[in-house]
C-alpha cells in the first residue's frame, strides 16, 4: 500500500509539472494574428489651419489578406485627433480608403489632417490611429504635435471677389520651426469664423519689412525677405471654395531672378 501510495504522489507531482511547462509553452506561442499601425508626421509644429499630411502605416503580420473597401471588407482603417491631456475619449473616423495588404506586406496611406478636423484653437493635440480586424482593435502610438497662432506682422481686408457680403482678412506672420524662422499667409473670414488656408511662404529674415498688397485680379501679393540677398514673391487666390498659393518666386535685391539650385548667387555688398 505505501509503494502504491509513493507512485501515485510522483504520478500527481509529474502532473502538475507537465501542465506548468504545457502553460509555459502555449504562453510562448502567438494567440492570434497581428496587425502593426504606425503614424508619421513631416512636422511636429503646425499653424491654425495649416495643411499637414499624416503617413499612416499598416503592416499586416497575419496569413490573411487585409481588405479596406467601403463594399466589403474584412478590415476598417480608423484615425482620430484629440486634444492632448483633455482625458475625453477619441472620436475615431473611418477612412473610406479601397486597398489591400497581403500578409507579410505593409502600406503607408497619406491622410490630410485638415480634412479629419477644423483646428481653429492653439494648443497640443494628438493623432490617433487603428485598424479594426477580426474583432480587435490594433491601435497606434499617439502622435503629439502643437498648433500655434504665430505672430501677426501685418494684415489686409478685403470682400471676397463676387461676394460682397463675405469679408477676408489676409494676415501675414511667422513662427518658428526647424530651428529657423518661417512666414505664413492665414486667410480667413473671421466674421464667419470659416478658414480658407494657411500657407507656409518661407524662411523670414525680419530685417526689410514686407509688402503685402492686392493686384488687379484680387489676387494678394507678399514680398518678404527670405535670405540675406534673396526675397520671395508669393501670389494668392481665394476663391469660394478656399485659397490656394497660384506662384511663388525668389529673386535678388536689384530685381533680379535668384540664382537656381547649382548657380553661384553674387555675394551681398
Amino acid at each position: 500500500m505505501m509503494f502504491r501510495h509513493f507512485i501515485e504522489l510522483r504520478l500527481q507531482k509529474l502532473w502538475v509539472v507537465g501542465a506548468v511547462l504545457s502553460m509555459f509553452s502555449m504562453a510562448a506561442l502567438p494567440t492570434f494574428a497581428q496587425v502593426s499601425v504606425g503614424i508619421e508626421m513631416d512636422h511636429l509644429s503646425l499653424m491654425i489651419n495649416e495643411a499637414s499630411v499624416v503617413s499612416i502605416m499598416v503592416e499586416n503580420n497575419t496569413e490573411t489578406p487585409l481588405v479596406f473597401n467601403k463594399s466589403y471588407n474584412n478590415a476598417e482603417l480608423q484615425i482620430a485627433i484629440r486634444r492632448d491631456n483633455s482625458g475625453a475619449e477619441p472620436v475615431y473616423k473611418s477612412l473610406d480608403r479601397d486597398f489591400v495588404i497581403m500578409p507579410d506586406d505593409s502600406i503607408t496611406e497619406l491622410v490630410e489632417l485638415t480634412s479629419l478636423s477644423n483646428i481653429q484653437a492653439a494648443g497640443n493635440y494628438q493623432v490617433l490611429a487603428r485598424v479594426r480586424y477580426n474583432g480587435r482593435f490594433f491601435t497606434a502610438r499617439p502622435k503629439g504635435f502643437d498648433v500655434a497662432h504665430g505672430i501677426e506682422i501685418m494684415s489686409l481686408e478685403r470682400a471676397l471677389r463676387g461676394y460682397e457680403d463675405i469679408r477676408l482678412t489676409y494676415s501675414l506672420r511667422y513662427a518658428s520651426r526647424s530651428s529657423s524662422e518661417q512666414a505664413f499667409l492665414m486667410v480667413e473670414d473671421r466674421g464667419n469664423e470659416v478658414s480658407y488656408g494657411t500657407f507656409q511662404l518661407g524662411p523670414s529674415l525680419r530685417v526689410s519689412a514686407p509688402i503685402m498688397r492686392f493686384d488687379d485680379e484680387g489676387r494678394v501679393v507678399i514680398v518678404h525677405q527670405s535670405g540675406r540677398n534673396r526675397y520671395t514673391r508669393s501670389v494668392v487666390l481665394a476663391s469660394p471654395e478656399g485659397a490656394s498659393l497660384v506662384s511663388q518666386s525668389h529673386f535678388l535685391p536689384d530685381g533680379k531672378p535668384y540664382p537656381q539650385s547649382g548657380q553661384n548667387a553674387p555675394r551681398a555688398k
